[in-house]
């Protein structure tokens, strides 16, 4: 990498300054432009971010203070740690620039005698490591970068690498210490993925198209406001229903005539038949949409509660619906375990609310994909309606909660609303219903991430939840009050109430 030290201007005279007093600040970057640019600009942001003084050829960048005349002087005198980051490119003898800063470097290791001035950067895997650093220890970015930012933080605030203040570095020392306890790294063996995809297993075996000999805007009335779910197409009524639910569902002056009889397979297919012939598409469409009012119909029949969104509906468990708010079910291994649906929070006593929204999707596999909500109210009754204040209220409430805490309440959920049985049904009008299994798809990933302990943690700094809309002093909060959030699980024997055995397996 060649690079030319620019000299920045000053509104003070530069004074030169000795090596012997000079204290050395700098984090310099040395890497193979173009080729690594994409990762040194990101974790040079990051650096900074976290109040350390990061010099590259992209940032540019010493906290304000002036670049000096060549790269000697910079690693020479400035540099309090010198990153080499290793890739196929960097090694490659062609690239003089990145050679000859890490020559320098050495000799001023060897030099002053400099303890941990060169730390590597492994971001690829490469077939050698350059003679002057394969004695060193090197930071495995590999893996993933984010797992090692983290070691080279750990290492940076070891080294007592000098910072400036910054108003990130708080945050920044938050993320150390929280993804600390979640470092791990990637092994080559398989690990069983758990979805949010719920398959349906069937549907009703025929598709009932309707016709009715009324007036147009009467007809197309009754098809809008009947209670199955059901479609108008070409002055049709779409339905799962049979001829006896559709005729009880709508006004006895309205008679209804079954004019075609088609096969869903078909229907959903497009293939041609006595009836008007949808396209693919559309038809899915169509049957989408009679899953969709189906859900509706089996979740409100449940005691789940609407909540229009931006994004659609929610439906979420109401305080009191579950005994203390608490869901059973079995997790993924079979273990016995609980979830609370909602509570309470904070010193303004927030109530949250669990809900799940539902989109069903008829490529292959047919299956409902779930997705899960947190729902809120500040005075008991209503909710929060008002998008941007949802939003800082999610962010509070749920930035404590990982994948398992959304993933286990989905499980609650559906064990409660299944009854513990192996599958539900959706009502789609009469005895027509859509079986869907209560156990999510799974799928095989190749490499399985292994979590590990950290060397040693960062302690976190106290910030303010939400500093422009304070919702929860935790020093103040009443844990005793408070409904937990922190769920335990069940013992196999304990508090089993003999329904939970036949959940999902």
């Amino acid at each position: 990498m060649s690079i030319r030290l620019k000299e920045l201007k000053s509104d003070s005279a530069a004074v030169p300054v000795s090596s012997a007093q000079t204290i050395r600040h700098v984090v310099f970057l040395n890497h193979s432009n173009p080729e690594d640019n994409i990762f040194a600009l990101w974790l040079g942001s990051r650096l900074t971010a976290a109040g350390y003084h990061v010099w590259s050829d992209l940032l540019a960048l010493v906290g304000g203070e002036r670049f000096w005349k060549d790269i000697n002087e910079a690693i020479r005198h400035h540099t309090a740690v010198f990153l080499p980051i290793l890739s196929r490119a960097s090694i490659d003898p062609i690239k003089e620039g990145v050679h000859n800063e890490i020559a320098i470097a050495t000799a001023v290791r060897r030099e002053f005698n400099l303890d941990n001035f060169i730390v590597p950067l492994k971001l690829e895997r490469i077939p050698e490591i350059p003679a002057q650093l394969i004695q060193l220890n090197y930071i495995d970015f590999t893996a993933n970068w984010a797992d090692g930012f983290a070691q080279l933080l750990e290492r940076l605030e070891k080294s007592d690498v000098p910072k400036q203040a910054s108003p990130e570095i708080a945050a920044m020392r938050t993320w150390a210490a929280r993804y600390a306890s979640l470092s791990g790294s990637i092994v080559n063996k398989e690990e069983i993925l758990q979805s949010n995809w719920f398959p349906v297993l069937n549907l009703p075996s025929h598709i009932n198209l309707y016709s009715s000999p009324v007036e147009k805007d009467l007809w197309e009335g009754a098809i809008n406001s009947v209670r199955i779910p059901c479609r108008a197409v070409h002055r049709l009524m779409i339905t799962f229903a049979s001829p006896d639910a559709v005729q009880a569902a709508t006004s006895p002056d309205i008679p209804i005539a079954l004019e075609y009889r088609v096969p869903t397979e078909d229907f959903l297919s497009g293939t041609p038949h006595d009836g008007p012939v949808l396209k693919a598409s559309d038809a899915r469409n169509i049957v989408t949409d009679l899953l969709r009012r189906g859900w509706d119909d089996f979740a409100q029949s449940h005691g789940l509660k609407r909540h229009t969104m931006a994004a659609g509906d929610c439906w979420y468990v109401p305080q009191g619906l579950l005994e203390k708010d608490k869901a059973k079910f079995r997790d993924i291994s079979g273990k016995a375990k609980w979830r609370v649906m909602g509570g309470v929070r904070g010193k303004k006593r927030i109530r949250w609310y669990y809900g799940i929204s539902v989109r069903p999707a008829l490529n292959e596999p047919f299956r409902l994909v779930v997705w899960s909500h947190a729902a809120f109210s500040e005075d008991g009754t209503s909710l929060v309606s008002d998008g941007k204040r949802a939003l800082r209220l999610r962010k509070w409430l749920c930035k404590s909660w990982w994948n398992d805490d959304f993933r286990d309440r989905l499980l609650g959920l559906i064990a409660v609303l299944s009854n513990h049985q192996p599958t539900f049904q959706l009502p789609l009008g009469g005895n027509a219903v859509a079986t869907v299994n209560t156990s999510p798809l799974k799928f095989v990933s190749p490499l399985t991430y292994v979590q590990h302990e950290p060397a040693s943690q960062v302690e976190a700094e106290e910030t303010d939840d939400d500093p422009k809309d304070q919702i929860i002093n935790r020093s103040d909060s009443d844990d005793a009050d408070d409904d937990n959030l922190d769920d335990d699980d069940l013992d196999d024997d304990a508090d089993d109430d003999g329904h939970i055995g036949a959940g999902i397996p």
